[in-house]
């Protein structure tokens, strides 16, 4: 279809550096395609594109956009980077409303994605673990279900952890096997290993902040609040809290 082939030239035009054609394709996309499914992907990847260009306060209206009128992975997504953004804003307790929603939309179960759930889930679980007694959701939670905090921030981190097909760092294999290794695509074959390395920082990076979070939040005189995270610990393989 023509509107599909305006997105593949601006999503290439990206991936190629030129990002004013990028911009412009994208942008002319979700205005003429608006209330589509066309006009909906064309809108989050405007909102990414702005986002990765540096235009942080641009970048909030198509992703807002986007997370409204999709689901499952579109959802799930814009979610995730309009959070990023709204963090950086300063914006916690609506950061968190977002990326509670992208957490649960980008589960598998839902149409989401094995790939951005665990993201999702540790970038949510991040925002919890840092700021748990400034934000409203927490205490919504605590008072409605009946849960303590530490279970609350807990939860986040199990579901990126919890399954074995999810758990495994999302960006390890990408892209590798489109590019065969020669002197042309070089360059991309650089760029693919820091993406590997980074994907892998950050995986690791989840891994050790279930351990905080376990040595943080583990009470013996409380084996209710605390159940659950000394098995995942084992589970993980990770050190025992000194």
């Amino acid at each position: 279809m023509d509107s599909d082939r305006v997105l593949l030239r601006s999503l290439a035009a990206q991936l190629t550096g030129d990002l004013d054609t990028a911009r412009n394709g994208f942008e002319q996309a979700a205005d003429v395609h608006e209330g589509t499914e066309t006009g909906d992907l064309a809108g989050l990847l405007l909102g990414n594109l702005l986002l990765q260009s540096g235009d942080q306060a641009a970048a909030l209206k198509p992703l807002r956009y986007a997370r409204e009128m999709c689901d499952g992975l579109f959802a799930g997504y814009a979610g995730y980077l309009e959070g990023h953004v709204l963090i950086g804003q300063d914006e916690k307790n609506q950061a968190g409303k977002v990326l509670r929603y992208a957490h649960r939309e980008s589960h598998p179960a839902r149409g989401g994605s094995a790939g951005l759930h665990p993201w999702v889930a540790v970038r949510f679980g991040e925002l919890l673990a840092g700021d748990t007694f400034a934000l409203d959701l927490v205490y919504d939670q605590m008072e409605n279900s009946g849960v303590s905090e530490g279970e609350v921030v807990r939860e986040p981190f199990e579901s990126a952890l919890d399954l074995k097909e999810v758990s495994r760092p999302a960006l390890v294999d990408i892209g590798f096997h489109l590019f065969p290794y020669t002197a042309e695509f070089g360059p991309v074959h650089a760029g693919l290993e820091r993406l590997k390395t980074w994907s892998d920082e950050r995986y690791e990076r989840g891994r050790r902040l279930v351990l905080a979070l376990h040595t943080h939040v583990e009470d013996s005189r409380n084996e209710r609040c605390t159940r659950g995270l000394a098995e995942l610990r084992e589970k993980l393989d990770l050190a025992q809290p000194r």
